[in-house]
């Protein structure tokens, strides 16, 4: 029974028509599509009709029932149709008509124009709307009755089908007057987690929501099957009031979600998908010679693959879609069938050589003729960088495929082995990713060493056995054990073991005033010990807000570093770079170095990378972008404890901050409370304290003030021991969100040596704010645009705008606009959103919470004299924010 307006029974056809208290489901929020929802009504409510277009699990039914309840809401009278079990001609609409219509068709007359004749006496009787459920399942005479009468009365419809590839029978902008296409897209990663958040009694872990998306690819449907899934099996787990990932969240409705997705695709469609899931992730040309170019760009149609471009090269790359496919088949027993498959493409691969790239034919040679790996049950563009936000699940797939197959090789080496060298590259990645205690344990007891081992290789065991306790909570005193204890008389490289040692204090207690005059002399030697102490050096450099001396260090070191300090080097260069207001070319150093990373499946190098390009995007204001470019690592759960002053804390708390910006409190507590879990990191890098989560957040509500004092504790403590680069860069994060002219004026010099003219014109933006002088402000936000700093650009404008207009200079103020919607249009933001940029159109409670800000109250005050949460406030003071671009609660009075 159809719980909609017009289609309960009715016991004559003269009685008047009511209202149903049935409104259907409520708008949430956070609803997966509340955009295209709102954008569907309003097109049927101007006259257009609307198809929607999505993949299977996209979330169309859902779509179609907010939309039938909104518009049932404004007075429509919904007939509401579906195509899934519509086995007779017309049935699935004679089935739906109210009886009083369905009267007129009894009989001998069920005919086809019969029941065409009632529907459009049925639409013309008042304002109506025709909405079909899966219309690319309903029979053809259904279609077109509903298509031929609502043409006839003028009703719109909704319709929704499958998108897929081949050419459908039932398009409605074929046989329809004004129709709009919507297609529902997959959902970045803080969007999802505010979806999936609420399934869950407490907070989720972002590293759950990151796994899910990266498995899911963002479609809502497919992710939310997910979590349920894991959640019943355990697989999802409570820890105090947060739901924490275990080692997998595949569960059995997984299987069931993804089978259900495969289900109605031709046997040779899902031959090649279950090659490609059990090959992994390939080359374009790979595929091509595989199932050949016509059934590639088949599965591309039906969007069960995804083709993106990755590596220093650009190459495409072709991988399942969504990701999860990968995990389905491989969760699937060996069959016969699976056997002829991979027999197949084994045999086209031997037989291309010609038309391959070795390495890569190679690989997939490998993968296709390895033993099924173990699966554990029980546990755009040059700003965009890397990685774009459709390309983080095949990215984060690539990562956990390759590392699976690695970790899985290093373990067997070591098995055969037992020497030092196999252990090191065995913890090694056990400790970018998996850190089964278990296995560092019994790898450490194992180690066998001869008069064969290099002591290079002891050198690295005993520092991954440091790292690998700091993980567990150790004390540095504890951590440092491995380093000194039982080092053998006259050892080769004792120095690097002191090296090393001073490096694990000054990481986690504060930088020694005499670091350089240590490790100067050490870092001038040739070989290994020299190599280590010129990175260490660096590093202390960087840390120190003495960048130039870090270059000159790196500078001068000797060519040859083996990978770990390679990497390492490379990252604190990009860090000398970014400290000296040089975030084009850091984050193009970065970029390159990730597809690099890509391009050989170095996690740790990826992730210390990515770390430097998020920091460069962030001081551009690219929040989007620097979010895509963490979300892999966070995704593939790559950690980076290897590396000198690691940043495996910054990663999840610069999320935060940029979630908080953006406006997604849900997802800024996550990927705080899982920064609050990374143990034994240090926090002498930018964004690696979890101070800096809570000042965003405090300010995000309006209290500027509190996240200033809560800064000013956090920069006390940085430059007390000595991290003077987070320290700086933590100052000029306060005066953003709180402008104090004093401390600015003061930190000016700095704030040039570090930031460049970007930091000083951020300054100049504020202050100018401020005073409220528009001229000013206009002229910050020119500049702030000629430093690609877009998002901020469109602020200053804007608010120069609304200054020049309030001061009756309507030419500034039109030739301010005219700038905005120039950086608008770079920004890809429509016109319509710029309109309401230039034209707030506040709510009657957005006014109400202007005006009292306007009075002076505070967020805890407006809340109890609206009797609403302070939370709510919270809500409506971003909403002004991004309505208006004002930055402080003082420009937000100013729209009392």
């Amino acid at each position: 029974m159809n719980p909609y307006r017009r289609n309960d029974p009715s016991p004559s056809r003269d009685e008047p028509r009511r209202s149903e208290p049935d409104r259907g489901p409520e708008l949430s929020a956070v609803s997966a599509h509340a955009h295209e929802v709102q954008r569907i009504v309003q097109l049927v409510t101007d006259g257009s009709s609307v198809e929607v277009l999505g993949g299977r699990w996209s979330g169309r039914t859902q779509v179609l029932g907010y939309v039938r309840a909104a518009l049932a809401d404004l007075g429509f009278d919904v007939l509401a149709v579906s195509g899934m079990g519509a086995l007779l001609p017309l049935e699935a609409v004679a089935s739906v008509l109210p009886p009083v219509y369905r009267d007129m068709t009894s009989g001998d007359d069920r005919s086809t124009v019969a029941i065409r004749d009632a529907l459009v006496e049925f639409l013309a009787e008042s304002r109506s709307v025709v909405v079909v459920d899966d219309s690319d399942l309903l029979d053809e005479t259904s279609w077109g009755v509903l298509v031929s009468a609502s043409n006839l009365v003028g009703s719109p419809v909704v319709s929704s089908r499958l998108r897929r590839a081949g050419a459908s029978d039932k398009v409605l902008a074929t046989v329809a007057r004004s129709v709009i296409q919507v297609s529902l897209k997959e959902l970045r990663l803080e969007a999802l987690h505010a979806v999936l958040e609420e399934r869950v009694d407490g907070t989720l872990s972002p590293a759950v929501t990151a796994r899910i998306h990266a498995e899911s690819a963002g479609i809502p449907g497919l992710a939310v099957v997910l979590l349920d899934g894991a959640l019943a099996q355990g697989q999802v787990r409570r820890k105090g009031d947060q739901w924490t990932l275990g080692p997998t969240v595949w569960s059995d409705d997984a299987g069931d979600a993804y089978e259900s997705l495969l289900h109605s695709y031709t046997p040779q469609v899902r031959d090649a998908v279950e090659m490609l899931a059990v090959a992994g992730t390939m080359d374009l040309q790979a595929a091509w010679v595989l199932l050949g170019d016509d059934l590639v760009e088949e599965l591309e149609g039906h969007r069960l693959v995804r083709l993106t471009s990755v590596g220093t090269d650009r190459r495409p790359v072709v991988g399942v879609h969504p990701p999860g496919i990968g995990d389905y088949y491989l969760h699937q027993p060996v069959t016969a069938r699976r056997h002829r498959i991979l027999a197949t493409a084994v045999a086209a691969l031997e037989g291309a050589s010609q038309q391959l790239d070795h390495v890569e034919r190679d690989r997939l040679l490998a993968r296709l003729g390895s033993p099924r790996p173990i699966v554990h049950v029980a546990e755009e563009e040059r700003r965009r960088g890397a990685v774009r936000s459709v390309d983080v699940p095949v990215v984060v797939r690539m990562f956990t495929e390759s590392y699976t197959h690695e970790l899985a090789s290093a373990r067997a080496r070591w098995e055969a082995s037992r020497d030092y060298a196999s252990a090191v590259r065995y913890l090694h990645l056990q400790l970018s990713g998996q850190n089964d205690p278990e296995e560092f344990e019994r790898v450490f007891v194992g180690v066998v060493r001869d008069d064969t081992t290099d002591p290079v290789d002891e050198v690295r065991l005993r520092h991954v056995h440091s790292r690998w306790l700091l993980t567990l909570g150790a004390t540095v005193a504890e951590a440092v054990r491995p380093l000194v204890d039982d080092v053998p008389d006259g050892f080769e490289h004792a120095e690097a073991l002191d090296t090393l040692t001073h490096l694990l204090r000054w990481e986690n207690e504060g930088l020694d005033a005499s670091f350089a005059e240590l490790l100067e002399p050490r870092a001038a030697r040739t070989g290994f010990d020299g190599q280590v102490a010129s990175v260490v050096l660096a590093a202390c450099f960087t840390m120190a807000g003495r960048s130039h001396d870090a270059v000159r260090v790196l500078d001068a070191t000797e060519p040859g570093l083996r990978r770990g300090e390679e990497i390492g080097a490379g990252v604190l260069r990009g860090l000398a770079l970014y400290a000296t207001g040089r975030f084009a070319e850091a984050f193009e150093l970065a970029t390159a170095q990730m597809q690099q990373a890509i391009s050989t499946l170095d996690r740790v190098a990826f992730a210390g990378y990515s770390y430097l390009g998020a920091l460069a995007q962030i001081a551009l204001g690219h929040l989007d972008e620097a979010q895509d470019t963490l979300a892999v690592v966070l995704g593939s759960g790559i950690v980076t404890e290897p590396m000198a002053f690691t940043p495996n804390k910054a990663i999840p708390v610069a999320m935060a901050v940029i979630s908080t910006r953006t406006g997604h409190e849900a997802a800024a507590s996550g990927f705080a409370d899982h920064a609050s879990q990374v143990l034994g990191t240090s926090d002498a890098l930018p964004f690696a304290s979890a101070a800096w989560a809570e000042a965003i957040s405090v300010a995000g509500s309006g209290e500027t003030e509190v996240a200033a004092g809560i800064f000013a504790e956090l920069i006390d403590d940085a430059r007390a021991r000595g991290y003077v680069l987070s320290a700086d860069v933590a100052q000029m994060a306060s005066l953003m969100i709180h402008f104090d002219p004093t401390g600015a004026e003061l930190f000016r010099d700095r704030a040039e040596e570090l930031g460049g003219s970007l930091f000083t014109a951020y300054l100049d933006a504020r202050a100018a704010a401020h005073d409220r002088d528009p001229v000013r402000v206009e002229a910050a936000a020119r500049l702030l645009h000629e430093h690609d700093s877009g998002n901020e650009a469109l602020t200053f404008f804007m608010l120069a705008s609304r200054l020049f207009r309030e001061a009756g200079d309507l030419d500034g103020s039109a030739r301010a606009r005219a700038s905005a919607r120039t950086v608008g249009d770079r920004l890809g933001i429509s016109a319509r959103s710029m309109a309401a940029l230039e034209e707030p159109d506040f709510t009657a409670r957005e006014r109400e919470v202007i005006r009292l800000v306007a009075a002076g109250r505070s967020n805890n005050e407006i809340a109890a004299e609206l009797f609403v949460g302070v939370r709510t406030v919270e809500s409506h003071m971003r909403n002004i924010r991004r309505k208006s671009g004002a930055v402080g609660r003082k420009e937000i009075a100013g729209f009392a």
